[in-house]
């Protein structure tokens, strides 16, 4: 029996957990736990089922907008009688998709597991008595074996006895898949997010080590409320935010704007403290120069919106018209439908590249190179 490592040795992403840094690693919550990991040496890998299924994600989310441009391109050629513009093609947005996310995935140092050979007979016994990941009162559960089967294939193989599943689907907290990684002789630990996962490591580590670790944050963090009027500057003159952003998912339920609401201005911006920070992690091409050091921080901002948004109306709020007079009926102006327009407060965390020196254990000349939103 091999000896229980009381160290995560190996961290696998489901395509929820991918989908969280997306198309760029200069992710707060990827960055954080991808310095703990490396701190353990685990490794961090991911199901090619998963990773196919979040390139398939990325793929119809960009082709979608591209043919929303292309309509509004025919639309122009129509009005202004001359040849749409041409742009990039379905076929051509794929491929560059395949190769930014193979090349993330690389850049993340995240490996790629391939699907091993699994019995049609077993998936078939499992889905007729829906043992688990199939559900018992859903049609689903093919996705998540295969996923299940490559991840314990894997810790077979690598001869792997402490690991992190990072998926945001609670079928993989079923008693019975926990037993068949105990009956691989592995610990596994469930995190339904990177932040989680992150906390997860951070008390494996250690007390000692989660103590050092947060000095160490508290003192940059202090390094950079001293500078933070010119963070405040730097951020105000180069973040560029779109609606999908700031409609997207906020920290909490109050920071999300209502998908079928439309943002027609926004009132305010007031970027508001340091919510957190992640050291050593830059992901420019460029390395960090000798002598200084690297890291990513978020600023909690907070966004003043004007929104639109149709709301149904009341029934009993409908025109009517009298029996006496029913040829009126045609003239009534029906109101199913009435915009409400009103303001909304949300806070988003920005990320910022930056670099910094460090003398005597106290950080300084703070350079900030790069605001990120997505």
């Amino acid at each position: 029996m091999k000896k229980k490592s009381i160290l995560s040795q190996a961290i696998y992403l489901d395509t929820n957990a991918l989908r969280q840094f997306a198309f760029s690693v200069s992710n707060v919550e990827f960055s954080e736990l991808k310095y703990l990991s490396d701190q353990i040496g685990a490794k961090l890998f991911s199901p090619m089922v998963a990773v196919k299924e979040f390139i398939k994600h990325w793929q119809k989310e960009t082709i979608g907008r591209l043919e929303k441009i292309n309509k509004t391109a025919r639309e122009l050629g129509r009005l202004l009688d001359r040849e749409p513009i041409d742009f990039e093609k379905p076929h051509d947005i794929e491929n560059q998709i395949i190769q930014k996310i193979n090349n993330n995935l690389e850049l993340a140092g995240i490996k790629i597991i391939e699907t091993p050979e699994i019995a049609l007979e077993t998936l078939i016994e499992m889905a007729i008595n829906r043992i688990p990941p199939f559900e018992e009162k859903k049609e689903k559960g093919f996705r998540d074996s295969v996923i299940l089967f490559s991840i314990l294939d894997h810790i077979e193989r690598d001869d792997v006895s402490n690991a992190v599943f990072i998926s945001g689907d609670n079928i993989f907290t079923n008693d019975n898949i926990i037993h068949l990684f105990e009956e691989k002789n592995c610990i596994i630990s469930i995190s339904k997010n990177l932040s989680e996962a992150g906390r997860l490591i951070e008390e494996q580590i250690g007390h000692a080590f989660s103590l050092k670790l947060k000095r160490e944050k508290d003192t940059v963090v202090t390094f950079l409320k001293n500078n933070f009027e010119q963070i405040y500057s730097f951020v105000l003159a180069n973040a560029e935010v779109s609606e999908y952003y700031l409609k997207g998912s906020g920290s909490t339920e109050e920071d999300n704007v209502a998908s079928d609401a439309k943002i027609k201005r926004i009132l305010n911006v007031q970027p508001i403290n340091i919510s957190d920070v992640s050291f050593e992690r830059t992901w420019l091409k460029d390395p960090v120069p000798e002598g200084r050091k690297g890291l990513i921080f978020s600023v909690l901002t907070e966004f003043d919106l004007l929104v639109e948004r149709y709301e149904l109306g009341i029934l009993f709020d409908q025109p009517k018209v009298k029996l006496a007079s029913p040829m009126g009926f045609d003239e009534l102006e029906y109101r199913y439908h009435k915009p409400k327009i009103y303001q909304v407060r949300i806070n988003k965390n920005i990320s910022v590249d930056a670099h910094y020196e460090e003398i005597d254990g106290v950080p300084t000349n703070l350079e900030l190179l790069r605001v990120l939103t997505y």
